[in-house]
């Protein structure tokens, strides 16, 4: 059975067009050469480019990349890379652990009781307590900053990195 090229207007056999389930014999319109020429062409990968940055931020993108991100995480491969992570980054998660445990003492509030401290009352989105600095002596010294405040912050600084020499 043969088909005709939407692009260059060969008769080709089916077997040079791409599989889809929609198109007429269940093939794609153009064959597999005028598919790949388009596809390295400016046109084709600015289309695509922008065609990906609409779907990411549709629902369904959204809730496809959060279903990929749990795949993820969920595999062995997935695992080991954040096992790896924590192990280089120890002193981040003892960080992150003192102020959680301090958290739960009651010795500091939950970051959903106080307000941000960079913008006005009423910022949106989860808060978080923040560490202008990762020494050890300063890991309690923690604000809380809305999401958007959190991320603005971090485009403007960056914190003041653990120190190597010191011991855990």
């Amino acid at each position: 059975m043969e088909k005709t090229c939407s692009k260059c207007l060969e008769t080709k056999p089916l077997n040079a067009f791409s599989r889809h389930p929609k198109g007429k014999h269940g093939r794609r319109s153009r064959c597999k050469s005028c598919d790949a020429e388009y596809r390295r062409s400016r046109e084709g990968s600015e289309s695509r480019r922008e065609a990906y940055r609409r779907y990411r931020q549709s629902e369904k993108g959204k809730a496809a990349l959060a279903r990929a991100k749990r795949k993820y995480r969920a595999s062995d491969k997935g695992r080991e890379t954040s096992r790896r992570y924590y192990q280089r980054k120890r002193w981040y998660m003892l960080c992150k652990s003192s102020v959680n445990n301090r958290v739960a003492d009651g010795r500091i509030k939950r970051s959903d009781e106080v307000p941000c401290e960079s913008g006005p009352d009423g910022c949106s989105g989860p808060h978080h307590w923040h560490h202008d600095s990762y020494r050890r002596e300063d890991w309690l010294n923690v604000r809380c900053l809305c999401e958007k405040h959190h991320r603005e912050w971090h485009r403007q600084h960056v914190p003041v990195p653990w120190d190597e020499s010191e011991e855990l």
